[in-house]
């Protein structure tokens, strides 16, 4: 403590505060530290599983942005396209009928990520990729 001058510790003894003397510090006149933390020990190679399990869950939370993508463009093209013509040797009505196939394949793939997305919501969160690597068990856990 060359330039601080410790005055006092308030309640908890994991908060200091200091008095600060310096040229730098001119427009500071109290400065409270706060740097008493947990330390996790962790092997590389536990960790690297860790966040390859939290990545495949984590990815999650936007697989349901492509199938949602291509529900809304196929709506669309249903609702504004006129099937009537002779298109790449294919009639409107198969045109039609692959569109609305499209769109069927497209929502029930849409379903399925947003129920995986319900289902593993708690283990895409940074409070669960923590509890992981602290191996510290919760009830998304269990």
């Amino acid at each position: 403590m060359n330039d601080e001058q410790k005055i006092s510790e308030d309640q908890t003894p994991d908060i200091a505060i200091y008095n600060t003397f310096g040229a730098e510090d001119k427009y500071v006149d109290k400065r409270y530290a706060n740097i008493k933390s947990d330390v996790v020990e962790i092997t590389h190679d536990k960790l690297e599983n860790v966040l390859l399990k939290f990545y495949q869950n984590h990815l999650l939370r936007s697989a349901w942005f492509n199938p949602l993508s291509l529900v809304i463009c196929i709506a669309l093209t249903l609702t504004t396209a006129d099937f009537k013509t002779y298109v790449l040797g294919i009639e409107g009505a198969t045109w039609k009928a692959i569109f609305m196939l499209a769109l069927t394949i497209s929502s029930i793939w849409l379903c399925v990520s947003l129920v995986r997305l319900a289902i593993h919501w708690k283990e895409t969160s940074l409070e669960f990729l923590i509890n992981r690597i602290k191996n510290v068990k919760t009830g998304a856990q269990l």
